[in-house]
């Protein structure tokens, strides 16, 4: 019994399907990339001529947001739970016919709301049921995705709502790892100081999205700055770089990303704001490309077995997907803030999006053994 008066069924057996919802979403992930790839300079077709604008859509919200609520709706057991990865799937392929068809756009964009909706009902009853920090994080994180989503829905795409999908994001990840100090017996001091680092990140980022501009990136920078820092210090990254096999690896992955969220706090400290070019680029590559994928990379083996009943062994070949993808973004942000020829950006993007593509192959291919 999962304790809530919905209909529900056993979080270690979910349906079926799970792996078919898997396989949507990682296509609106691959449209994702391939809409960054154009918009970089590579001159591949496209399906309409609004393709493009819908990079961040299809990586935020669609893939991102749906592989979230499809993990939360396993884990909370609740029948109605799956609308939201479904809605979010839905809504990453209805932005590809909006594309070619824009009058389309709209019901992309309220599939996308109602997925946030559901998702945030989720959350809300944990927090309602256990009132814990990690899990208010969590729930914070999902009015981000709810606010952001209300707001494209009224306002329309732009890139003055990115902060939404970066803190939605953040107090995700953030909420996870408060939970692994949990049981790692942290003291409730170290996790009140993240608490307050993530609620300074939080009033910076609305804060460039309503109001302040310069000061809210600033803000938004030091919370970032000092959660990297302070997870740097108190999470468990450097203890799994000790271990072996896939615990080395997670703990390179997560080390790796709390450095990229360093960097992006410390360009939004210092970049002057912007809505495009390279002063935008870079701190939101720096945060949605180095931290979250590298949090992915370092989640996946776990999630996946979990979710979908996918049985996954350890390789050390992931460790190719995991050095690209940081080769490719530090040849991505020095184009951006050297200002290097458009050649090197866009070839730093195609090694993203191969860094990217090549880790869950790699992650479920199994080796054949003698």
């Amino acid at each position: 019994m999962n304790g809530l008066p919905f209909p529900s069924f056993s979080a270690k057996s979910p349906p079926r399907w799970t792996r078919g919802l898997l396989g949507l979403l990682f296509g609106t992930l691959m449209l994702g990339l391939w809409a960054g790839l154009v918009r970089s300079g590579w001159h591949w077709p496209v399906p309409g001529v609004g393709f493009v604008g819908f990079h961040g859509f299809f990586m935020a919200l669609s893939f991102f947001g749906g592989l979230i609520a499809l993990e939360r709706a396993v884990a909370l057991g609740v029948f109605w739970g799956w609308a939201a990865p479904c809605l979010a799937a839905l809504g990453g392929f209805l932005g590809l016919l909006a594309s070619v068809v824009p009058d389309l756009a709209p019901f992309a964009l309220l599939a996308l709301f109602l997925a946030s909706l559901v998702y945030t009902t989720m959350t809300g009853l944990l927090v309602l049921r256990h009132r814990t920090s990690h899990l208010w994080m969590m729930g914070l994180g999902a009015l981000m995705w709810s606010l952001g989503s209300g707001t494209v829905l009224l306002r329309g795409m732009s890139p003055q709502w990115a902060p939404f999908w970066l803190l939605f994001l953040f107090l995700t990840i953030l909420s996870e790892r408060l939970e692994r100090m949990r049981f790692l017996s942290t003291s409730g001091q170290r996790g009140r100081i993240l608490v307050s680092l993530a609620g300074i990140a939080i009033f910076g980022g609305l804060g460039m999205v309503w109001a302040w501009g310069t000061w809210g990136s600033r803000l938004l920078g030091l919370g970032l700055l000092g959660t990297a820092l302070g997870l740097s210090k108190w999470d468990t990254p450097w203890v799994q770089i000790r271990l072996t096999g896939a615990q080395r690896f997670a703990g390179w992955a997560l080390g790796l990303g709390l450095g990229w969220l360093a960097v992006s706090g410390l360009l939004f400290l210092i970049l002057t704001p912007a809505w495009a070019g390279p002063n935008f680029d870079a701190p939101f590559h720096a945060f949605f490309v180095g931290f979250t994928f590298s949090m992915v990379f370092a989640h996946a083996p776990l999630i996946l077995p979990a979710v979908a009943r996918i049985q996954v062994s350890f390789q050390p070949r992931l460790y190719i997907a995991l050095v690209l993808l940081h080769g490719g973004l530090i040849m991505r942000v020095l184009s951006d803030l050297l200002g290097e020829r458009f050649a090197f950006r866009s070839g730093s993007n195609l090694v993203l999006a191969i860094a990217i593509l090549l880790f869950f192959p790699l992650l479920l291919f199994r080796q054949r053994r003698p």
